[in-house]
């Protein structure tokens, strides 16, 4: 399978990476695409990848083609490589805010279409990448995207389209949620009267520690919910208790809702000015 991935930046070359490592594809068949102003990895394995930078018809030679650039870059890229692309090849764009039917006004002729929105974590192999594939791709190249895409960790097909938006409010942008929580719990711990260097360790381990717990009791027992997770270490009237109670009194819960609501508002402004 040959891999032409058009936007060669942080995600485009993690997903390369993946691939690569899962043992899915060769180095010699990948192809990164880059702005003129962008510069080539000088480390293994991408080094050994195909790369071209500005105008170029080597994507007509891909059977995947991985549409990984900025939003706004979109129109630019489709005048660079659009009349390269073939109704032949499976396009997977894992652009924020820009549906199927924009990227079919714009490369009319494509028609296997799927749209992918992977976190921070495929870098280090650990993401989860919803996606939703066009009614034109069959089994077979749906098999080939999810392939893709578990190189990177694990996927969710999406039964609809318009949960896009949705997924990129909670998964896409969810590690942000995360490091938030944990820069004030560290920010929290430093008003006790810890040193910078001690709360970072405290909160750090902390972290990691309760995402190791969870994965080994949701691997022994299918499923396991935070609450119940939170039971084990709450005590009737002790020092945690009291810190969920200040928590649920000061609407935590709540404000974690709307900033949901915020970025899938947000995701649709960008959809609706991508079609512009």
């Amino acid at each position: 399978m040959k891999l032409a991935i058009i936007g060669s930046g942080k995600m485009g070359q993690a997903i390369a990476k993946g691939v690569i490592a899962g043992r899915l594809v060769t180095e010699s068949e990948i192809t990164l695409f880059y702005r003129c102003s962008e510069k080539y990895p000088t480390t293994e394995p991408l080094i050994n990848c195909n790369h071209v930078s500005g105008p170029s018809e080597r994507a007509k030679e891909a059977d995947v083609v991985l549409l990984a650039v900025k939003p706004q870059d979109f129109r630019a890229a489709c005048d660079l490589y659009g009349s390269s692309l073939s109704s032949t090849q499976i396009v997977v764009s894992i652009m924020a805010g820009v549906t199927l039917s924009t990227i079919k006004s714009l490369l009319p002729q494509c028609t296997q279409l799927v749209r992918a929105m992977p976190n921070l974590h495929v870098t280090v192999r650990a993401g989860i990448t919803p996606y939703f594939n066009s009614l034109f791709i069959t089994p077979k190249e749906a098999k080939v995207v999810e392939g893709i895409f578990r190189t990177t960790g694990h996927t969710v097909l999406l039964p609809s389209e318009s949960l896009m938006d949705a997924a990129a409010a909670v998964s896409g942008s969810g590690p942000a949620y995360f490091f938030h929580l944990l820069e004030s719990l560290m920010a929290g711990a430093e008003t006790l009267g810890f040193s910078p260097a001690v709360a970072f360790q405290l909160v750090h381990e902390t972290f990691l520690g309760s995402a190791a717990l969870w994965k080994a009791e949701f691997e022994v027992a299918g499923t396991i919910s935070p609450v119940a997770m939170m039971e084990r270490v709450c005590s009737k009237k002790g020092t945690t208790d009291a810190a969920l109670t200040s928590l649920g009194q000061s609407g935590v819960k709540e404000s974690y809702r709307i900033a949901l609501e915020a970025a899938l508002n947000r995701g649709r402004e960008l959809e609706s000015s991508a079609k512009r």
